[in-house]
């Protein structure tokens, strides 16, 4: 009989080896960081699920998630805003800004850990499966709940070692759409104690600006001669965590039987779309009146204290009382909502982005950047994103400021800035950088004759950076731990900077000189190389494989 064990944490296998259980067993995980974990640090192979899956496949899923994930949004919202807006008086969606990014993710989860347990199972022949509870992406189903939809006829044995603390808060159950606007007043004072803190301010404009954080390219915000206020939004204000957490009962919205989405699909992808829908339903009716709290919040003091004329965020808010602000300033309102480019959009139009148009494109009408091909690029993708309006691109070539070193910096001849890996089951997004890494690695033990460095970000750990385990291990280099690049290069002088293919290019092209050579390693599977688009800009190079590395850097 053969055995398999599912783990999906660190904790699990720390306490899968503690415990002794199902010693035999092989051993798996959709979690990068696990495999190298328990190779690394404790000699056990652990098979990963990841590696059944191909760049082309994923690519393939993503695109037909998006699709389906809104057209179930899109019904949604004509069935149930309506009543919401007639209470809140607007004219707005609520389920396409929380669920047309984090839906999305969450069906490409489904489907591709489906795929990967259906290829392991037919692979190793199993006769059963020992799987550890735990959540799966930002919407957080359990692992159990999605075993019994995707293998009915599975044995299985969930194993469970840690329980979820209780709210803290009083949780009241069972309100219905029709009560939306009671639940709301029902906080009126906080209201009245959130806009007198807002409001209390020895400084008064005329311009008042709402930012998104985090913020780093604060001189963007002010564009013009106009002082202005500039209000950073709180995801949880104080005043609302004293109130109640309030329950829609599910019975207020449909059943997935009663959508017409259901005719669309073949059999098995109404089964997955029934429980992405069921998903759904569960977290909007356990967070969406919170959510509403912190979002009226914020559209009372627009409308009547403080009028924002300006929104602007770097990372776009897509879950939550941010999303719906975006949403409700975007439809409206006559404020400017601007995007501006950071390390989390870096590499639009460099690398496939399907998700821009849920999460980008249509949360901004303006999009500020310091890529003048960026506009072009967008424009040739309109034909895969006809249904998304395309926001104003802006092109600041001050975006970045190039810095100037002041003093001396020690000389090395090679550094690899690593960049954090992905954990599939909380993003549903499979890392593929990582073996570009660990080829990187291997590469550079080899070189006994040039000084090495290894940089590891400020939080990098074993749970978010895969080869933390492996680097312990590596000869003949430095490693620079919990340091920004920032900080690495105001102390050294690299001669030539390596990094994995999600190493945001302006970043480095802010503190490169002009007598260093940076190299971004692709995957000649998942990431295409636009060495014509950016080399007329930037002194980085693409580079595909290890030996393209060692002739373009003459290493």
């Amino acid at each position: 009989m053969t055995q398999a064990v599912l783990l999906h944490t660190i904790q699990d296998a720390e306490h899968y080896l503690e415990s002794g259980l199902f010693e035999n067993a092989q051993l798996f995980s959709a979690n990068i960081h696990v495999v190298f974990y328990l190779k690394h640090q404790h000699g056990r192979e652990c098979h990963d699920l990841c590696s059944y899956i191909t760049p082309q496949e994923v690519a393939q899923v993503q695109e037909v998630s998006i699709r389906r994930n809104g057209r179930l949004l899109q019904e949604l919202d004509q069935r149930l805003a309506p009543e919401i807006n007639r209470q809140l008086r607007l004219f707005i969606c609520y389920f396409e800004p929380l669920y047309s990014f984090t839906g999305a993710r969450q069906l490409v989860l489904y489907v591709l850990l489906e795929l990967m347990l259906q290829r392991m199972m037919l692979s190793w022949n199993l006769d059963m499966l020992v799987a550890y509870e735990g959540r799966l992406g930002f919407l957080q189903s359990s692992i159990s709940e999605f075993l019994r939809q995707a293998f009915p006829d599975l044995h299985f044995i969930m194993l469970r070692y840690d329980f979820p603390k209780g709210g803290e808060k009083t949780t009241i159950h069972g309100g219905s759409l029709e009560q939306i606007s009671d639940f709301l007043m029902s906080g009126y004072n906080t209201f009245n104690e959130f806009q007198i803190r807002s409001i209390n301010q020895e400084v008064h404009y005329d311009r008042n600006i709402l930012v998104f954080g985090p913020m780093k390219q604060m001189h963007c915000i002010d564009q013009s001669n106009e002082k202005a206020i500039v209000h950073v939004f709180q995801p949880q204000p104080k005043e609302v965590k004293t109130l109640f957490d309030y329950r829609i009962a599910r019975e207020n919205l449909p059943k997935y039987s009663d959508l017409s989405t259901v005719g669309n699909e073949d059999k098995e992808n109404q089964q997955r779309l029934a429980f992405l829908y069921e998903v759904i339903s569960r977290h909007f009716c356990h967070h969406f009146i919170q959510e509403l709290q912190v979002f009226s919040l914020y559209r009372k003091l627009h409308e009547d204290n403080m009028p924002f004329s300006q929104v602007l965020w770097e990372n776009p808010p897509y879950t939550g009382a941010g999303a719906l602000l975006v949403e409700y300033f975007l439809k409206a309102t006559s404020a400017e909502v601007c995007g501006i480019q950071s390390n989390v959009t870096a590499l639009l139009g460099k690398i496939p982005a399907p998700y821009a148009p849920v999460s980008i494109y249509n949360r901004c009408n303006r999009f500020i950047t310091n890529d003048r091909t960026l506009e072009g690029t967008v424009k040739l993708q309109k034909a895969k994103i006809s249904h998304c309006k395309l926001p104003q691109i802006t092109v600041m070539d001050k975006l970045r400021t190039k810095n100037k070193f002041l003093k001396k910096r020690t000389v090395v001849d090679i550094a690899l800035y690593l960049t954090p890996t992905i954990n599939f089951l909380k993003t549903g997004r499979i890392s593929f950088e990582v073996r570009c890494q660990v080829e990187l690695l291997h590469l550079l033990e080899s070189l006994t004759d040039k000084s090495i460095h290894v940089i590891t970000h400020t939080n990098a750990t074993q749970e978010i950076c895969a080869v933390v385990s492996l680097l312990k291990n590596v000869q003949n280099i430095v490693w620079i731990k919990a340091c920004s690049l920032k900080d690495y290069l105001t102390k050294y002088e690299p001669q030539v900077i390596l990094s994995g293919a999600l190493c945001p290019e302006f970043e480095l092209e802010e503190w490169i000189d002009d007598n260093c050579q940076v190299i971004v390693m692709g995957d000649r599977d998942s990431i295409p190389i636009y060495r014509e688009e950016v080399q007329w800009q930037s002194m980085v190079i693409y580079a595909n494989t290890v030996d393209e590395v060692k002739t373009l850097s003459g290493i």
